[in-house]
């Protein structure tokens, strides 16, 4: 028999499914993975008996980040992938952004893996694939309100460049040697400017939160602040 939910029905499992997802960001932020996992699982089963679209692709990705974080990169991929479909599904631009990011990092962190290996061809493949997301998401960033995720992009993107830099010196290709660090200065250039406008946004944010009183958006906005000085 077909299950119907009344929109109070709906609303209230859709915030404990937030619920859940919070809990596993708490018990991820503690090294506890499992706990994590669990409420993740918990969290995802909950929106797809209900039809939440937007809340599975953010408990997806979420999960990507669990794996991640425990060096299951093929495992963090597929998750991150499936947000990154339904992100799309649901026009999400900052979401579809969050996960092309993720989805760079990943590629990223296997190519710093292949790089400890020796392995400098699949290295520099992972270096350029992760430079394809960060950009992706950058050219989405670009378009919206609000550029604060665009610093954290152009760090990326920096990073990545000079990790082709250092691949292409020590093959001894002069040319894209040139090449690839006149770039990776640019962006880190770049993300210096992108950084300041964040400080900025961030300030006024905190600035806006006190006047009117909103104490747990003050909270939430020290929280980005101490992760913005920690990425600088």
């Amino acid at each position: 028999q077909p299950i119907f939910f009344t929109q109070d029905d709906f609303e209230r499992q859709r915030r404990h499914a937030q619920a859940l997802n919070m809990r596993g960001l708490f018990y991820l932020r503690r090294g506890e993975f499992q706990k994590a996992g669990q409420k993740f699982l918990n969290a995802q089963a909950l929106q797809e008996k209900i039809g939440d679209g937007a809340g599975k692709a953010e408990t997806l990705n979420n999960r990507g980040l669990l794996h991640y974080l425990v060096g299951q990169y093929d495992r963090a991929e597929s998750l991150l992938t499936a947000s990154l479909v339904l992100m799309r599904a649901q026009r999400d631009r900052e979401g579809e952004a969050v996960a092309l990011n993720q989805l760079g990092l990943v590629q990223y962190r296997q190519g710093l893996i292949a790089r400890m290996r020796r392995d400098d061809a699949v290295a520099e493949t992972r270096d350029v694939a992760a430079l394809g997301l960060f950009r992706q998401a950058q050219e989405i960033v670009r378009a919206l309100p609000d550029h604060r995720m665009e610093g954290t992009l152009l760090n990326n993107i920096g990073l990545t460049s000079f990790e082709l830099f250092a691949l292409q010196r020590a093959r001894g290709d002069g040319e894209s040697e040139r090449h690839e660090i006149e770039r990776a200065f640019g962006f880190y250039r770049k993300a210096g400017a992108a950084w300041e406008r964040a400080l900025r946004a961030y300030r006024d944010a905190l600035q806006c939160a006190h006047e009117t009183g909103r104490r747990a958006a003050a909270s939430a906005t020290l929280h980005n602040l101490g992760k913005l000085y920690a990425a600088a």
